[in-house]
C-alpha cells in the first residue's frame, strides 16, 4: 500500500491536502497509469475543471486589478487586462477556427483554478506577463496553453483531445519562450482517435529571450510525432525529472532532437512497465 499525497485548492483557491491510496500487489512499480490515471493520483476527469454551478453569459473582460472571477460559463473569452487577477470554478468557449483564445491575458500574475476551457486556436495566451493553472482541464483546441513569459506554471491539469485544422500543429503545451517556468504533475495527451498531432511539449527556437530553467516534472504525457517536440540546444538547465512515458504511442519516437548533455534527466519511466528511460 502506497499513500500518494497532492495538495487540491478549495472553493477560494486555499491550499488543501487530499490523499490517495493506492496498493501495488506484486510489490513492483507503478504500471499503466493512463489506464486510468484519476485513480493514480494523477489530473482527469472528476479531479479537474469546475467543481461549482456556473451562470451562464457572454463574453467577460475585466480591468480590475486583484479582481475574483468565479462561477461563470462563458460562451466567448475571458479577456484579463488588469494584474493579479483569480478565475475559479469558469469555463469559456471558443470555435477552434475563430483564431480566438478562450482566456486571454494582457495584464500580469493571472491564477486560474478549477477552469475549463474548450475550443480556441490556443487555450490560454499571455501577450502581458505570467499565469498560473491549476486543476484545469483544456480540450477541443488546436493549442494547450502557450508559455512566452517567465515563472509561467502550469500544474496538475488534465489538457487533451486537440482538434485538428487545415494545417494545424497541435501541442498539448507549447513553449516559446520564459525562464523559470514549471510544468508540474500534468495529464497530456496529444493524440487522439488514432491522430497523433504534433507533440505533449513543444519547445525550440524562442521567439526572443530564453528558456532557461525549464523543469518538467511528475507529469504523464503520450502522443505527437515526437512527445517532447524539442529541445532547444541554446537553453540552459532544462530538467525533466520523475515524468512518465507512452511507450510507442508516438508516430517516429520519444525526444525529437535528443537531450543535451547538459540537461537534467532523472526518474523518468515508461508507463505501461515503470522501467527507466535512458537519456534520449
Amino acid at each position: 500500500m502506497a499513500t500518494l499525497r497532492r495538495l487540491a485548492r478549495d472553493t477560494a483557491g486555499n491550499p488543501v491536502e487530499f490523499r490517495h491510496e493506492l496498493t501495488i500487489t506484486d510489490g513492483g512499480p507503478l504500471r499503466n497509469v493512463w489506464a486510468d490515471p484519476v485513480r493514480y493520483g494523477w489530473p482527469g476527469p472528476g479531479n479537474t475543471g469546475p467543481r461549482l454551478s456556473m451562470t451562464p453569459r457572454g463574453t467577460l473582460d475585466t480591468s480590475t486589478n486583484g479582481d475574483v472571477i468565479q462561477r461563470w460559463d462563458v460562451d466567448g473569452s475571458i479577456i484579463v487586462r488588469g494584474n493579479n487577477v483569480t478565475i475559479n470554478d469558469c469555463a469559456a468557449r471558443r470555435s477552434v477556427t475563430s483564431g480566438a483564445y478562450p482566456i486571454r491575458l494582457y495584464g500580469d500574475n493571472l491564477i486560474i483554478n478549477y477552469s475549463r476551457t474548450v475550443g480556441g486556436s490556443i487555450a490560454v495566451y499571455s501577450s502581458g506577463g505570467r499565469y498560473t493553472l491549476r486543476r484545469c482541464d483544456m480540450w477541443g483546441c488546436g493549442d494547450g496553453p502557450r508559455i512566452e513569459q517567465d515563472n509561467t506554471v502550469i500544474e496538475d491539469c488534465w489538457i487533451h483531445d486537440l482538434m485538428r485544422t487545415d494545417g494545424s500543429h497541435n501541442d498539448c503545451i507549447q513553449i516559446r519562450r520564459g525562464a523559470h517556468c514549471r510544468i508540474t504533475h500534468n495529464s497530456l495527451q496529444a493524440d487522439k482517435a488514432g491522430d497523433w498531432m504534433n507533440g505533449a511539449i513543444q519547445w525550440g527556437s524562442p521567439i526572443s529571450g530564453t528558456y532557461d530553467d525549464l523543469q518538467v516534472t511528475k507529469t504523464i504525457m503520450r502522443g505527437g510525432n515526437y512527445t517532447l517536440m524539442g529541445p532547444d540546444p541554446i537553453a540552459t538547465a532544462q530538467s525533466f525529472i520523475d515524468n512518465r512515458f507512452g511507450r510507442g504511442m508516438w508516430r517516429y519516437g520519444l525526444c525529437k532532437d535528443g537531450m543535451p548533455a547538459d540537461a537534467v534527466w532523472t526518474g523518468n519511466v515508461w508507463d505501461d512497465t515503470g522501467e527507466l528511460i535512458p537519456r534520449p
